[in-house]
């Protein structure tokens, strides 16, 4: 059996690099790719030396480990001075780095096949989980071994890049987008109108025109068969052909989105060419994370493969989630369950409240500005008002006009119409300014009472 350690070849590569900066500098190894733990030291050491003061010098290097009570470790100053005192030329330092990297991989490899092995023998652990495992590992083994690629600003400005695909205009682009919402406010509805006209290129939302269909995924791991169909009913005119293009998952068998279940998807979204998938819910198929560190890391690195892999083809992710009760005034994005993680990792952020009479879809993304948006929903059709601020505004006037009209001359302070209309101050407050501005009612004195512009207006203060 080969040995996966060849000291000599390590000591000759971390000798090169104390003679030759750019030995160093060139290199792509990292401290883990070396087997011998003195190695690791030494090359570390030699790292922060030459971010320090751009140099490799052995002497330096001796003080740093010193420093850090690990020159002992090492075997001393002598071992320094001996591992740089043999070179005589730095030439093969390039080829002394592959097979250095290639014994570091070949280790991993074994290291992640013994887990494997040892937690399959375990009755307890699930094969799949196993397997996820395993690809997981061996897929972050292969990115450390890719050699960082760059371009300039220059030739980016000459690339050909793909347009971002809009599924739903100015609202649904490509990437990774996380709908959040309490438990029964309607988000399953809310994403079957935007699948159904996704998939029949038709009019989403009764107002915004989608000129193209597009085939659409939808896994559904919450609701049966027999509930969906008289749903998908409801939404539907009577007569009408529901689309063929709209393909409906019921069971991921097990499956999360790791790896494991992303190369699944990925075979499922080759045979249907989708462009927009539906995960409704995330909490189903969300992946169980080997990472330590914060609930954000842990949320974090859940959902970058997600996004990585909607980038890779160009296609719409909507991954369903829940809200806490807990409101956030500064962030209402906060709202969303899970650490700030759930909100770094996606491109777009949709998040529905309730409110009076109506429904509030607050909307923010790379490629879309914060905005917040009024919909009205009848028999499982979503409709969209306008934006929240005119669409309640134009509400709240009224209610402030028939107040008003019904006080006459008594007229009505801001803190009863507060209270009368059950809405925020701050809300109250700004729509009686501009409806003073307007000239739609009358506050004869700053701080005073308003009156309805048609009645007579009492002086005296309210």
């Amino acid at each position: 059996m080969e040995n996966l350690i060849n000291s000599e070849l390590e000591a000759t590569f971390i000798g090169a690099c104390l003679v030759d900066p750019k030995v160093f500098i060139d290199s792509t190894l990292t401290t883990n790719d070396f087997g011998i733990v003195a190695n690791q030291l030494i090359y570390a050491a030699i790292a922060t030396v030459y971010e320090d003061c751009g140099k490799t010098d052995p002497v330096l290097v001796a003080e740093h480990l010193k420093k850090s009570r690990n020159l002992n470790r090492v075997g001393g100053f002598d071992t320094i001075y001996e591992l740089q005192a043999v070179i005589v030329e730095t030439e093969s330092a390039v080829e002394y780095a592959k097979e250095i990297r290639r014994l570091s991989t070949k280790r991993g490899i074994c290291a992640l096949a013994s887990k494997a092995i040892s937690q399959a023998k375990d009755m307890a652990s699930e094969p799949e989980h196993v397997a996820a495992q395993l690809e997981n590992g061996l897929t972050a083994l292969q990115f450390e071994q890719r050699k960082l690629e760059s371009y300039t600003a220059l030739e980016l400005s000459k690339m050909e890049i793909e347009p971002v695909k809009w599924l739903i205009p100015d609202f649904l682009p490509s990437g990774l987008t996380i709908l959040a919402g309490p438990p029964k406010i309607g988000k399953s509805f809310f994403c079957w109108n935007m699948a159904l006209a996704v998939a029949t290129g038709g009019v989403a939302f009764s107002c915004i025109i989608i000129p193209d269909e597009h085939n659409v995924s939808y896994l559904s791991l919450e609701d049966p068969p027999a509930l969906l169909k008289d749903r998908l009913s409801m939404m539907s005119d009577e007569g009408d052909v529901l689309p063929r293009n709209l393909h409906i998952i019921n069971d991921m068998q097990g499956k999360k989105l790791d790896a494991v279940g992303l190369k699944a998807l990925g075979k499922h979204l080759d045979e249907t060419q989708a462009e927009l998938l539906v995960v409704d819910t995330w909490m189903h198929v969300s992946p169980e994370v080997n990472v330590k560190g914060t609930a954000y890391d842990i949320d974090y690195n859940a959902l970058i493969p997600i996004q990585k892999f909607a980038h890779q083809r160009n296609m719409a992710i909507v991954l369903v989630t829940h809200t806490r009760k807990a409101a956030d005034i500064d962030n209402v994005f906060n709202q969303i369950q899970g650490s700030v993680g759930m909100q770094a990792a996606c491109d777009t952020l949709m998040m529905i409240s309730h409110d009076s009479g109506a429904k509030t879809l607050h909307l923010s993304g790379r490629r879309i500005e914060n905005n917040q948006f009024a919909f009205t929903i009848e028999n499982g059709i979503w409709k969209l008002e306008g934006t929240a601020e005119d669409y309640y505004g134009s509400e709240l006037r009224q209610e402030i006009i028939s107040l008003l009209k019904e006080a006459g001359d008594m007229g009505l302070s801001a803190r009863d119409i507060i209270d009368l209309t059950g809405k925020k101050d701050k809300t109250v407050y700004s729509t009686l300014r501009r409806m003073v501005i307007n000239d739609d009612i009358h506050q004869p004195k700053k701080r005073g009472g308003y009156f309805h512009r048609d009645g007579q207006v009492d002086e005296i203060d309210l």
